[in-house]
């Protein structure tokens, strides 16, 4: 069964998971799916919605524990780098 609020929660979530790994990134979004379907199968996707934090919130907290990913950090030194030699 397919439950389209809990995708559309599940793709914000992704979109505020730009800073890690997309192997890291797609594993979180699988478990919270996992998770939320097997919920919802039992009491619904509203009730299930209901009882998620905001997507924000969520990839605060896996930042939290995984880091920063490899990509997003390269780009940050690149973007130091460039500002360093502009000052």
């Amino acid at each position: 069964m397919n439950y389209p609020e809990i995708e559309g929660y599940l793709s914000r979530l992704r979109s505020r998971l730009f800073w890690a790994d997309s192997k890291v990134r797609e594993g979180i979004v699988a478990e919270m799916r996992s998770h939320a379907y097997e919920a919802a199968s039992s009491t619904g996707e509203r009730a299930v919605l209901a009882g998620m934090e905001e997507p924000a919130s969520v990839a605060k907290r896996y930042r939290e524990i995984y880091g920063y990913g490899t990509g997003f950090s390269l780009a940050l030194a690149a973007g130091a780098a460039v500002l360093a030699i502009f000052s």
